[in-house]
């Protein structure tokens, strides 16, 4: 777990309280767990309000049962009208909370808070309360979440399978919201899932980069022996109390070695980084200063998620060697890219001793007609220049191909056309593109019929399980609609 700073207080007593007059009460784990989520700062704002609720989380917890009668017990105390808008990446997950969550507020306790019937129209579903207070849910494959204003909670279910494009269409929606709270919960993501917004803030906060957000890892340890039941208790705190070992165990038997380590053990995949250049190499190779006297060339280059702008430098020679080095490294999300551009400008025309503006000519490839001095004064003795000098002779422009220089352009266009043409990125030219060829093509359709395959089962397997399970808290991470109220 990973707290954020300034935490002072919490509004999850007033929650505890309105949730056991409705008959609900919750285990030590999902006490803990609110506690922080809705830790508060000195003003009275969220601790977790800009970075958000983080939560990494097995199947078969409870996260739906948690996270959803928190948010019906926030909506009876709000004293505004409160919009929450929850959404899923499927339409089936979408369909399913829904189920659940109208299933909660028929109680007798809840019930007298609601405004009538849940609306169950495809796309609007929606549970309103008397106080004005409004949950709405939708899928994101659906292109839900877009148009929405002033919304005060956002949860990401599914957040294993969130692109940077459905985020950015709906975080807007919290901007004037007077106390906004983003939630994004999932189990760890597939190598296939476009993971790069859940991925990313898991990463940031384990590093120490995002003090402002709430991270918490339900997970069995890294080595864990998947057969071992006390791995399960520390991954899964509802086992064995509410969700049974038969339900575990027909998980793991369905899903794979693999995907259980994920899904039912909550355990990442381990992060593998390649490195073109042998790390000891690298290291033998440096020098606490660099030699003058060479020749300078800069380059760009982004990793295809875009996350990052980095400026390497070199300096040729002339008996063949070079000195290589990071000259500029920064956070796109952070610092966006427009810095580049003047970072390349001062620095080039700094290497090259010459003005700027000669460093933009010769980069924009334009004709260049004459200078404009800005006090009238020829300071640099431009106009009695009959050739170009000689540090100007020695910049060369050098052309590469635009198309699939190297297998990081290859991905990176790919990324970049499947986010705008979802359909690109399963089709067969976009997948010769990214550089797979026909045999590779035909096992990866093989696999992904097969997924599917394992899919449809394992939705009857999950509905099936629903009847293992009969205390109050449905065992599925995925309820299926069961009742709610939990004895103590």
């Amino acid at each position: 777990m990973v707290l954020p700073r300034d935490i002072v207080s919490t509004g999850w007593p007033k929650v505890k309280a309105q949730a056991r007059m409705c008959g609900i009460e919750y285990d030590d784990w999902q006490d803990g767990l609110g506690r922080c989520m809705l830790g508060k700062k000195a003003d009275g704002l969220y601790a977790a309000g800009i970075g958000g609720v983080v939560i990494s989380i097995c199947r078969q917890v409870g996260k739906t049962f948690t996270i959803g009668t928190m948010i019906v017990m926030l909506c009876i105390l709000s004293e505004y009208p409160l919009k929450v808008l929850w959404t899923a990446h499927r339409s089936r997950t979408s369909d399913e909370t829904f189920k659940f969550m109208c299933s909660l507020v028929r109680k007798p306790a809840i019930a007298r808070y609601v405004d009538g019937e849940p609306r169950r129209a495809n796309g609007q579903q929606e549970i309103a309360f008397t106080n004005g207070s409004r949950v709405l849910f939708g899928a994101r494959e659906n292109g839900f979440g877009r148009g929405f204003d002033n919304v005060d909670v956002e949860v990401f279910d599914e957040a294993q399978i969130l692109g940077e494009r459905a985020l950015d269409d709906m975080i807007p929606a919290t901007n004037a919201a007077r106390n906004p709270l983003i939630i994004y919960m999932g189990t760890p993501p597939k190598p296939s899932d476009p993971s790069e917004v859940f991925s990313g803030r898991r990463r940031d906060a384990l590093h120490g980069d995002s003090d402002d957000t709430l991270y918490v890892e339900f997970s069995a340890d890294r080595d864990a022996d998947p057969g071992d039941r006390a791995q399960w208790r520390k991954a899964n705190l509802s086992y064995p109390a509410r969700t049974s070992e038969s339900a575990i165990l027909r998980m793991r038997k369905n899903l794979g070695e693999d995907s259980f380590r994920r899904e039912g053990l909550g355990i990442w995949d381990e992060t593998n980084t390649l490195s073109v250049i042998d790390p000891e190499l690298w290291r033998n190779g440096e020098v606490t200063e660099r030699a003058d006297g060479g020749v300078t060339s800069f380059g760009l280059d982004m990793p295809p998620d875009r996350s990052a702008l980095a400026i390497g430098a070199c300096m040729r020679y002339a008996d063949g060697s070079a000195h290589v080095e990071l000259a500029e490294y920064r956070d796109t999300h952070r610092d966006g890219v427009a810095w580049a551009a003047d970072w390349i400008k001062t620095n080039v025309s700094a290497c090259i001793g010459w003005p700027a503006k000669a460093v933009r000519s010769l980069a924009d490839l334009t004709v260049f007609d004459g200078w404009t001095y800005p006090n009238g004064e020829d300071v640099y003795g431009l106009d009695e220049l009959t050739e170009p000098p000689d540090e100007l002779k020695r910049v060369r422009p050098v052309w590469a191909p635009t198309r699939e220089i190297s297998d990081g352009a290859r991905a990176d266009a790919y990324v970049k056309i499947s986010q705008v043409n979802q359909s690109y990125a399963t089709s067969e030219v976009g997948l010769r593109r990214l550089g797979l060829d026909g045999d590779e093509i035909r096992s990866l359709r093989s696999q992904q019929s097969r997924d599917r395959g394992w899919g449809a089962l394992d939705m009857i397997l999950r509905s099936a399980n629903a009847g293992d399970d009969q205390g109050s808290q449905p065992a599925e991470d995925e309820p299926t609609g069961g009742g709610a109220t939990r004895e103590a």
